[in-house]
C-alpha cells in the first residue's frame, strides 16, 4: 500500500502535495531511504509514509492552509523521521514538519532544531515537554504566562520525573546520587541544559527555566493549535 492510498482522504493528499511542491511521493520517499527493497529499508519508507500522515492531520486539524517547505528541512525531517523508533520522538519530527509548513510557524523552524532533536533521548523529550506545560500554565492575574519567564524548582522536576515513569518515588526518596534512576534523571537535566533548552543560573542550581531557544524549539515540535 503506498502512502496515497494510506491516506486515503483527497484533503489530506493536498496538504502533502502543497508540502513538496508537487514532487511524486515515491520521489520523496526515494530521496529520503536509500533502499526500500530490504527489511530495514521497508521500516524506514513506513515511517517517512507515517510521518507524512501525522503532518498532514495536524495541519488539517489546525485549519491553516499550508505553504512549501524548504527541500533541505524536508528532506532532513523526514530523513530523521525514518530512522526513530520511539513513537513520542517520530511525532515531534511530524510537528516539526507541520510548523514548517504553517507561513505563522515557518520562521520559527531553525535547521538547527533537527541536530538538536535527532540527538534527543526519550527521556529528554518527555521532561521539556512537561517543563514546557508547567511553565506555559497561566500565573495569577495574567492571562496567558511567557514559558520563558517562569521557573521550575528542584522539587517540582524531581516529581515530575518519577509521574512521567523514569524513577520510583522510592529511589527518589534520599536522593542519592549513586542510584541509577537519580543518575539518569541529573544527566537528563543537565543534556537539557547542555543543548541549550533550559538555563540553569550558576547562582542557584535548585531551578531552571526554559530559554527562548528551547521555547521556539519545543513549540515548533507540538502539533500547531487551531486558532480561536
Amino acid at each position: 500500500m503506498d502512502l496515497t492510498e494510506k491516506l486515503n482522504v483527497p484533503e489530506l493528499q493536498k496538504v502533502v502535495a502543497i508540502i513538496v511542491a508537487g514532487v511524486p511521493l515515491a520521489d520523496i520517499v526515494k530521496r529520503t531511504v536509500p533502499s526500500s527493497t530490504d527489511l530495514l529499508g521497508k521500516r524506514m519508507a513506513d515511517r517517512v509514509e507515517r510521518c507524512f500522515v501525522k503532518t498532514a492531520k495536524m495541519i488539517e486539524d489546525a485549519g491553516v492552509n499550508p505553504q512549501q517547505v524548504e527541500d533541505k528541512l524536508v528532506i532532513e525531517i523526514l530523513r530523521a523521521a525514518s530512522l526513530e523508533q520511539d513513537e513520542d520522538l517520530h511525532t515531534m519530527w511530524a510537528a516539526l514538519l507541520a510548523n514548517a509548513a504553517l507561513p505563522e510557524n515557518a520562521g520559527k523552524v531553525r535547521p538547527s532544531f533537527i541536530a538538536v532533536l535527532k540527538q534527543m533521548a526519550h527521556d529528554e523529550a518527555s521532561l521539556l515537554n512537561w517543563i514546557f506545560k508547567y511553565c506555559s500554565r497561566p500565573q495569577e492575574g495574567e492571562d496567558q504566562s511567557d514559558p520563558s519567564a517562569s521557573e521550575v524548582g528542584f522539587l517540582e522536576l524531581k516529581k515530575a520525573w518519577v509521574e512521567l515513569g523514569f524513577a520510583s518515588e522510592a529511589s527518589f526518596e534520599h536522593f542519592n546520587v549513586h542510584h541509577q534512576d537519580v543518575q539518569q534523571f541529573i544527566v537528563c537535566r543537565e543534556r537539557l541544559a547542555a543543548t541549550g533548552l533550559i538555563g540553569i543560573p550558576a547562582d542557584d542550581d535548585t531551578v531552571c527555566k526554559l530559554t527562548l531557544f528551547g521555547c521556539q524549539f519545543i513549540e515548533s515540535c507540538n502539533a500547531p493549535e487551531r486558532k480561536p
